[in-house]
């Protein structure tokens, strides 16, 4: 069940086509993981990042999968677990000298440790600028931008004649997990790590992290690639249980529906009277029927009534009744499951007379029946006069 999607490349801050390629791949695997790769377009500042950040983007430096940040992150967002990777591309903050940086670098853990405390990400985390709710490693390796490529032993490009790039921590792998679980760090716990107390009984330590580190020796880039490995415990769907349930709730549903709905069914889809002569009135009778429709296809294959059906208020609108016709009752309530008879009435008279006005032999209505709260009827009714009325009439 895993699927995925591309975006078109990343646009830059002038609307134009960033300077390469950058897609954005999502994987989901049984609408309980997102995996989303991501390579951010740089900027030169934090303030830039919090320019692009406005809005509450898991990262403002980010472009969404279609194009749209705010509808891409509450798709990626709603997944149980969420894990963002890719060159972020986020650096050590302004105002730090590059010598000072290589100084901190050869220093051992101790200036690593300080490093980190002027890394961009970190720093638009703690503030909560930048992917709030999410998680990272503490970061126990050296910056992974920028090296010299194919060059072994690797080493940081500070050449003269080269643009000097300040090492960074530009890639990255963070997770977000269920809110109200426990986060496990172990020994990688981040900078400031701040679990959130347990609530969720189902997905505690749903997320454990193993390993986070970088890969050295892999020389072909100017990046050095990362790499996480997490044990992450997950729901697992009894299939079987999920059809019934699906199907219990569609049942339940269209009990309610039938309950609240009125269904009310004509016993007659068009009405008529042949042969109308005068002073010889004519009636036909109409059932009207308060259905209570069958739930076999819902459920299991049963043919089974909704319980509970409401009674039918129906009322004839008056202006649908021409005069050549009289109609008893013209209004009422059909008991649930039941029926009501209606009397149809043609009066001969008054259709005779009509047909010497118009010169016609065929007299037309469509009643229309009103439905309180459900569904309106509408019926044809057609009466044919006999041929010796119409030429005594002419």
């Amino acid at each position: 069940n895993l699927s995925s999607s591309l975006s078109s490349p990343i646009l830059s801050k002038e609307g134009l086509p960033g300077e390469k390629d950058k897609a954005q791949p999502r994987g989901v695997f049984g609408n309980l993981l997102a995996f989303q790769g991501a390579v951010s377009a740089s900027v030169d500042s934090t303030g830039d990042r919090e320019e692009k950040a406005e809005g509450g983007s898991v990262d403002g430096a980010s472009s969404g999968l279609n194009g749209n940040l705010e509808e891409d992150m509450q798709c990626v967002l709603d997944h149980d677990l969420v894990f963002w990777m890719g060159d972020l591309n986020y650096r050590i903050v302004e105002g730090v000298e590059l010598d000072e940086v290589y100084q901190l670098i050869n220093s051992g853990d101790d200036g690593l440790e300080k490093l980190i405390e002027l890394d961009q990400l970190n720093q638009e985390r703690s503030a909560g600028r930048s992917f709030r709710g999410f998680h990272e490693g503490r970061l126990r390796f050296g910056p992974t931008y920028k090296y010299i490529p194919g060059e072994k032993p690797q080493r940081y490009d500070n050449r003269p004649e080269k643009k000097m790039r300040c090492p960074s921590w530009c890639d990255r792998v963070l997770w977000r997990q269920p809110p109200g679980t426990m986060v496990s760090y172990d020994q990688f716990a981040s900078v400031d790590p701040r679990p959130v107390r347990e609530t969720n009984e189902a997905f505690r330590e749903s997320v454990q992290l193993l390993q986070y580190r970088a890969v050295m020796g892999l020389a072909i880039s100017d990046h050095v690639p990362v790499n996480a490995v997490f044990d992450a415990k997950v729901r697992k769907i009894d299939q079987q249980r999920r059809l019934e349930v699906c199907r219990e709730i569609i049942s339940e549903r269209a009990r309610s529906e039938c309950r609240t709905i009125p269904l009310l069914r004509p016993s007659e889809r068009a009405m008529w009277f042949s042969d109308v002569r005068y002073e010889q009135d004519q009636q036909r009778s109409l059932m009207l029927h308060a259905e209570i429709p069958s739930l076999a296809a819902i459920v299991g294959g049963r043919d089974q009534a909704a319980d509970g059906a409401p009674d039918v208020p129906f009322r004839i609108s008056s202006n649908s009744v021409p005069a050549w016709l009289r109609l008893s009752p013209m209004e009422g309530v059909v008991p649930a499951g039941g029926s009501l008879t209606i009397t149809v009435e043609c009066l001969s008279s008054v259709a005779v007379g009509n047909v010497s006005r118009l010169g016609a032999d065929i007299l037309s209505a469509m009643l229309v029946i009103f439905v309180d709260g459900g569904e309106d009827r509408v019926l044809p009714v057609t009466a044919f006069l006999a041929k010796q009325e119409v030429y005594a009439a002419l």
